[in-house]
């Protein structure tokens, strides 16, 4: 026998034009349709007779009461129902759309399952992440009677809540948090603001320009910002060794060869491309004199726990990424920062020996602005760069230069990039310490969204929303921002974490701004550090002006294997 039902009919007769408002489907995925407001009874319909129109209404209700039995009957979702106003965005948890809900400029209205026991006054979130706010209507809004009803506990296996067989999808549900990699460290500074007459670097206008996490404004900043994570995210074992580097290369003291550890690294799931035609490469004649290791995921996993052992920031960072391209780039960052050389991916080619790269570089402003008048005195003397100011401690190659390109972001990630796939340092170097700081930041990033997407999915299953709360499971720390996830791998730990960490490093220190970077077809010296054009390191690419393989600048070609994509397990 059915239970006593009481209909939570939240619908207002006001001035005889109001109705039941018109719950549209959405589709599975894709775009959503935008919700219509509550509709209007047509034209005319207020001249029928009041006896005829409280026909009407109790025909209205007797339709619902025979929905609402018939959904009870079929085992539908046990709770209160009600009518509530659905999301509009920037709104708190229980008010935001979930993945497939339809939302309009104001809110959206349909039907939901409400548990008896969750209170009309306000929601909130008791999971990390979880925001406070309005979670059910006002009385302005209806006039409802609530229908009692028993609640299963939203955490049981009921509501989906277990944690899931899939890591992808549970990440983020009971762990890891935000401060198991930022705890202790400065939150990271916002780019600064623009005043209405500051005029865009580029064409390209003021996004291109704030695309880039810039970090600290000044030298000293970058300083101290490095110096606060070495202390607290590192072992101790290996502090004293990245404060020297930060004292070297953050003054005007000479730093390390990038080549004063002549040994490649190259990464492999399990070794398969050990003998390919292109690691050869990296272990024949143009090589000579050069170490090279290839790392498993096993051997990166010995060597991290060797290398970052005890309880700290980088150590948690390497448990806790959730993705084998994210262990891969934040593997190339830690190897160059601790042991210094050549990183280069297993579908490279190196084309001429590393001891070529650079060579011939054209000086940055001729050297105005960041040498000192005894070093251009020198210059201008006739002695070698390399005896005036020494080697340089870092080679990176341009991968990108879009131009005047309007869709550059349809593409890569900023209008200059820099390639990650090959790179070269020499070991405790600023610029690999900006970007495991910056994987740091987006991992905390990436650890709250998950959070918040757990106490979201809670709350929507708490409601009998259980279609919302599936979509919005299937959205993954792995979804990139345009497909509703938090970062997306390429700002994660990829090419933009590399690119603004060098890019930070130039500007600090040597005022350097990514447009001076546009257009160059030739090595470019500025510093410690050599910049290649595109040919550098991607011949043949058919974009940016860059030549090919034979061409006097190529130094080492790209494959595009995309080896990186078979990484996400």
């Amino acid at each position: 026998m059915l239970p006593s039902l009481t209909i939570p009919l939240r619908v207002s007769w006001a001035d005889d034009k109001s109705a039941l408002p018109t719950v549209a489907s959405p589709p599975a995925g894709g775009p959503l349709p935008r919700a219509a407001s509550p509709p209007s009874l047509p034209h005319g319909l207020a001249h029928v007779s009041l006896r005829t129109r409280r026909l009407l209404a109790q025909l209205t209700a007797l339709v619902f009461l025979l929905g609402v039995v018939g959904m009870w009957t079929a085992g539908g979702p046990r709770g209160t129902w009600e009518l509530v106003r659905v999301g509009r965005l920037g709104e708190s948890p229980s008010q935001v759309a979930a993945p497939g809900t339809v939302v309009g400029a104001g809110g959206s209205w349909g039907w939901a399952a409400k548990a008896a026991d969750e209170s009309d006054e306000s929601y909130e979130s008791d999971e990390a992440g979880g925001v406070a706010g309005d979670g059910a209507m006002t009385e302005d809004e209806s006039d409802a009677i609530a229908i009692p009803e028993s609640a299963a506990d939203p955490t049981s296996p009921e509501h989906g809540l277990t944690p899931p067989p899939d890591p992808l999808v549970r990440w983020g549900m009971l762990s890891p948090r935000a401060s198991q990699f930022t705890g202790g460290l400065s939150p990271w500074p916002a780019n600064p603001a623009h005043a209405e007459a500051d005029e865009p670097l580029s064409s390209l206008g003021s996004f291109a320009d704030d695309i880039y996490k810039q970090g600290p404004a000044t030298a000293d900043a970058l300083r101290a910002q490095l110096a606060e994570m070495v202390d607290i995210a590192f072992p101790d074992h290996l502090r004293g060794a990245l404060r020297d580097g930060l004292a070297r290369y953050m003054s005007h003291a000479e730093g390390a060869p990038w080549d004063s550890n002549k040994h490649v690294w190259q990464t492999d799931k399990e070794g398969e491309h050990r003998e390919s035609s292109e690691v050869r490469t990296w272990k024949g004649s143009n090589a000579h004199g050069w170490g090279w290791t290839l790392m498993s995921d096993k051997d990166a996993d010995e060597w991290v726990g060797k290398t970052f052992g005890g309880k700290n920031h980088i150590l948690e960072l390497w448990r806790n990424l959730p993705s084998g391209i994210l262990r891969s780039d934040t593997l190339r960052y830690l190897l160059l920062l601790v042991e210094g050389g050549i990183y280069s991916d297993t579908d490279t080619t190196l084309l001429k020996p590393p001891s070529r790269w650079g060579s011939g570089a054209r000086l940055y402003n001729n050297g105005q602005g960041w040498l000192t008048p005894t070093q251009l005195a020198r210059l201008e003397g006739g002695e070698a760069l390399d005896d005036v100011i020494g080697a340089p401690s870092v080679v990176v190659g341009l991968e990108a230069d879009v131009g005047t390109r309007a869709d550059w972001f349809d593409w890569w990630p900023r209008p200059i990039q820099i390639a990650q796939w090959t790179m070269a340092l020499a070991p405790a170097h600023p610029i690999a310490m900006g970007a495991v700081l910056r994987v740091l930041h987006s991992t905390a990033d990436a650890a709250d969204w998950a959070a918040a997407r757990w106490a979201e999915i809670k709350a929507l299953r708490a409601d009998g929303r259980y279609d919302d709360a599936d979509r919005l499971e299937a959205v993954t720390v792995m979804h990139e921002p345009k497909e509703g996830g938090p970062v997306g791998v390429m700002a994660w730990t990829g090419p933009g974490v590399w690119t603004d960490a060098v890019l930070t490093y130039l500007r600090t220190k040597y005022g350097v701004q990514w447009t001076e970077l546009r257009g160059i077809r030739e090595p470019l010296r500025i510093g410690d550090v050599v910049v290649l054009p595109v040919t550098g390191f991607s011949p043949g690419v058919g974009n940016f002006g860059a030549g090919h393989r034979n061409d006097v600048q190529a130094m080492v070609q790209h494959g595009f294997r995309g080896s990186w994509k078979d990484k996400h397990d």
